[in-house]
């Protein structure tokens, strides 16, 4: 809803400090609707499995008990035939045939102010626009995320009863060339004093899965001061698998600098508008910012 809300207020606004990509929404209840299109009682099935897997956690049986019920449920859903036209119609004709396209979750039991869920659920990225099949698989591996054994624990260690509480929407996007990705939080959630008086910024090279999947390394980091503008470098990207030497950002810290200047304002025009504090995901493509 929100990232419905963004791209609309970026279009009322052309002179907007930032750019949204396109996108569509695959409401709750979607996947739920595909498994009632397939034969022999698919749907049945499926509740069956859930109800397997709450019994295997009431009981504390873990291992490999749980790790085949976690396993059947992805292969099911990811076995699903999607309708063509449904693919055809609901998704890849809203988009310019010449992109690409990310498949995004968005559960209810993630990014909460109560259960972040960061990481847990899959985004699959580079589907392609003109191909339905391509598009109807990545739609599949998000509903399928649900499922995995890590996610299934911690709804269960986050006090959730049944795993059918568990209910996925897909935000499908076209796919921005990203440069750099960021994080930006309008209240600085390192701080435990005064947060609301920082925006605090993490960035990396590439796509955001670096961020989001908690990689080994450390991303560039900024703190900005709402009332001054005033940046500080907390510390240069360093992920072993990227050489940061040669980064722009890196040659240049000055650049980052100015980068944090308008991350803030970014930020906190973004929590004016939404009235609180915002975390905000966005990439750096072509000299323009992102919010995604």
């Amino acid at each position: 809803a929100q990232c419905g809300e963004l791209q609309r207020m970026s279009a009322d606004f052309p002179a907007s400090p930032y750019k949204v990509p396109r996108g569509v929404c695959l409401p709750f209840g979607s996947m739920e609707l595909v498994l009632d299109m397939q034969p022999r009682d698919a749907r049945g099935q499926w509740e069956a499995k859930l109800s397997e897997m709450d019994r295997l956690l009431g009981s504390n049986s873990g291992g490999q008990e749980l790790d085949e019920a976690c396993k059947s449920l992805r292969e099911m859903i990811e076995s699903l035939d999607v309708p063509r036209e449904f693919v055809d119609h609901s998704i890849c004709s809203h988009f310019d045939p010449s992109g690409s396209l990310i498949a995004r979750s968005s559960a209810n039991v993630e990014d909460l102010k109560g259960m972040s869920g960061a990481g847990l659920y899959d985004s699959i990225l580079n589907l392609d626009v003109n191909g339905p099949e391509s598009v109807a698989e990545g739609v599949k591996m998000v509903w399928a995320s649900l499922y995995t054994r890590r996610a299934v624990l911690s709804r269960h260690k986050a006090g959730i009863r049944s795993q059918s509480e568990a209910c996925m929407a897909v935000l499908v996007q076209e796919m921005v060339a990203s440069e750099h990705a960021f994080v930006l939080h309008t209240a600085d959630p390192i701080l435990s004093e005064e947060k609301e008086r920082y925006v605090y910024a993490e960035l990396v090279r590439g796509q955001g899965e670096t961020l989001a999947s908690g990689t080994q390394g450390t991303p560039y980091r900024l703190r900005i001061e709402k009332a001054t503008g005033k940046v500080e470098i907390l510390a240069f990207a360093n992920f072993s698998e990227v050489d940061y030497s040669k980064d722009p950002f890196t040659q240049e810290p000055q650049r980052l600098v100015e980068l944090g200047e308008k991350l803030c304002t970014l930020g906190e025009q973004l929590e004016t508008q939404f009235g609180e504090p915002q975390d905000i995901e966005g990439a750096l493509s072509e000299g323009s910012i992102y919010v995604v």
